[in-house]
Parts: structure tokens; sequence; C-alpha cells
């Protein structure tokens, strides 16, 4: 089995608050592990195979629903712009493709249903 089927060890978990009604707050944490499984050959890491180091993130989610029709979320993601290298791009091993995940990004939106 290639090192592209072996992933790091990962934990997801959530907390839903529900303070007043229609109001939503949802935290949610995606921890990925460590995986280094494989050896370099000749002081390099062949595709699949490069050592990951792990890291933590939250992101943060909040609905109103002010009535039947019409509702205001905001979503914020790396909620602690937490700096990190996404686990594909740490796996490949190719200076190419080594690219770091995003750091804070904001949603907001406004949907009216008819």
């Amino acid at each position: 089995m290639g090192g592209d089927r072996i992933a790091p060890p990962k934990a997801t978990a959530y907390i839903n608050y529900t303070c007043i009604p229609g109001l939503l707050i949802r935290l949610q944490m995606l921890h990925a592990g460590n995986r280094k499984r494989f050896d370099p050959v000749n002081g390099r890491y062949s595709y699949g195979t490069g050592p990951i180091s792990g890291f933590t993130l939250f992101n943060l989610y909040t609905g109103y629903d002010f009535d039947n029709h019409s509702s205001l979320n905001l979503g914020v993601e790396n909620l602690f712009n937490r700096d990190y290298f996404t686990i594909p791009s740490q796996w490949q091993a190719d200076n190419l493709t080594y690219v770091k995940g995003n750091g804070v990004r904001v949603n907001f939106s406004y949907t009216y249903r008819f």
C-alpha cells in the first residue's frame, strides 16, 4: 500500500450552543496528527511518503434565523490564524506543491427564501 493511502491520525469535534431561539453558534476543531512512517531514500522522500507535521484548526460558525424567510450567517475558518502546511502538500514530498493552508477566512451572508 502506498503512502498516499496511509493518512495521519485525525480527530474532529464540535460544540453547538443556542442561547436564544433562532441563534446557533458552533465551534469546530480539526486535529491532524503527525505521520513519520517512511525513511528517505538517498536523502529524498518519494511521492506519498513525506513526513507530516500535525496541526489543529478551529472554525466558528454563527447563524441567526430572523423568521421563516431570512437568515444571517457568519463563518470564520482558521479562527486563530494558525500557520500550517496542508496534509497533501506534506505527503507529496515535492517542493512545487509544498504550500501553506489558508489563514483566517471570513464568510458573511444574508439569505432570503421565498
